[in-house]
């Protein structure tokens, strides 16, 4: 408290016993400091091995009273890197060699003089934008050498009462020139890696703007046939797609899939996958087997590292009342159909591998009349992938139960019922993939 030297600052700054494989023991002071501005993602650490430090603090508390240490001691002190300073009053009444080393000042000419006037903020200083990084992130001293260099310190002080009853400070300057290289270097390296970021940024906009024109911007109208959904996609770009076609030749096709991954690389895959399946539609529209394998055939000869699963469905739906559903299935979860008159959701089971895996998808082609209130859902697996905080999975039973617990006369209220109890089981969102609740009902 009756020191004045102004320079002193609170650091984020932690002590370790450090040990090494051999057995030494050693004293570590580690210095935390964000790198700004990716506040949220970047430390650096700087360690620092106090051990000898300790040592010669221990050393002048206990023998200030003859200001020069004995001769086993005064090897110790002057062992250090670090450059000490004996401190009363703001005024110089010791160093090590180091400190004359430091400054460039011999140890006669640094006696006597107040710290201050070798300490100098770095804030208080024009630099470049890479300096005042360091400055403002690290360390923001400078010691002023004799020759008027100006060398970056990171500089720790204890203060402690002498024999004589005089507050005395303990100051240890360390040289942070080889630190400063490497943190600016990180500054370089951090700008570069932003610029990379906006750019990517700007990319998924563009290929979000894009990728969102590909879902049907809201349920389509089609004869006899009631339908709504709802879509939650985990990123920015998600991978579950669905479309809607009147067919000529009578009745509606409609297909949903699952493309593997998210982001930019999905996007590119999504627009493809819609011009395929609309091609596709145009040849097999009433022909569901036919569909699924002619879209595979062609998914096959372009992917590589990508799949997809989904489902084609031709809804008849030219008789009110009375609708005629005939499916193929690719390694996408199975269909839930509720039958209002008994109350109850069973999974339509169907055989189909996964879209562009094989040459072959062996799908089987099913099919199923819905009366007046049937309804049919479709959905991609994220919906029944949501955990718990237990990590327990909602799973396909407690899945299939909230069919038959949430029915509602209205089918836009059940699918809202479903998606509510969903996100009730997994109050933390829990959510690891999109979530896609497609619901038709006979009129």
């Amino acid at each position: 408290r009756n020191t004045k030297l102004h320079y002193l600052r609170k650091q984020l700054k932690t002590t370790f016993i450090a040990i090494a494989t051999g057995g030494s023991i050693a004293i570590m002071d580690f210095i935390v400091q964000t790198i700004y501005p990716l506040q949220n993602f970047s430390l650096t650490v700087i360690g620092i091995d106090i051990t000898l430090a300790t040592m010669a603090y221990a050393i002048l508390k206990y023998n200030t009273a003859t200001v020069v240490p004995s001769s086993v001691y005064s090897i110790i002190i002057n062992s250090m890197d670090e450059a000490l300073f004996l401190v009363d009053h703001d005024v110089i009444r010791f160093v090590n060699r180091a400190a004359s080393l430091l400054s460039g000042y011999s140890e006669t000419e640094l006696l006597g003089k107040n710290l201050n006037t070798l300490i100098e903020y770095a804030k208080d200083i024009e630099s470049s934008p890479e300096e005042q990084f360091f400055a403002d992130n690290m360390i923001n001293l400078n010691f002023l050498h004799k020759s008027g260099k100006k060398i970056p310190i990171y500089l720790s002080a204890t203060t402690f009462r002498d024999s004589q009853s005089s507050n005395s400070v303990v100051c240890l300057v360390h040289d942070m020139t080889y630190y400063k290289k490497l943190v600016v270097k990180i500054y370089e390296a951090e700008k570069n890696l932003r610029e990379k970021m906006n750019i990517i940024k700007k990319d998924m906009q563009i290929a979000k703007a894009v990728s969102s024109t590909f879902l049907p911007k809201k349920a389509p109208t089609i004869a006899n046939i009631i339908c709504d959904y709802r879509f939650q996609p985990l990123d920015e770009i998600g991978g579950d797609f669905f479309s809607f076609r009147e067919l000529s030749e009578g009745g509606v096709g409609f297909f949903i899939g699952d493309v593997t991954g998210h982001g930019v690389a999905a996007s590119l895959f999504l627009s493809m996958l819609r011009v395929i399946t609309d091609q596709v539609c145009g040849m097999y529209g009433t022909n569901p087997k036919a569909y699924i394998n002619e879209l595979n055939a062609r998914l096959n000869s372009i992917m590589q590292s990508n799949f997809v699963t989904g489902i084609y469905a031709h809804f008849d739906n030219r008789k009110k009342g009375n609708c005629i559903v005939r499916l193929a299935r690719a390694g996408h979860p199975e269909p839930i159909v509720y039958k209002k008159a008994d109350n109850k959701a069973y999974y339509l089971e169907s055989r189909g591998a996964l879209l562009g895996l094989r040459k072959e998808t062996h799908t089987e082609e099913v099919q199923l009349t819905l009366q007046s209130r049937d309804r049919i859902f479709f959905y991609t697996d994220g919906i029944v992938e949501v955990t718990d905080e237990s990590k327990t999975m909602l799973g396909e039973k407690r899945f299939l139960e909230l069919f038959e617990e949430n029915q509602d006369n209205n089918l836009s209220k059940t699918l809202d019922k479903i998606i509510e109890k969903v996100y009730e089981f997994s109050p933390t969102n829990q959510v690891n993939d999109d979530i896609l609740l497609i619901g038709f009902e006979v009129v």
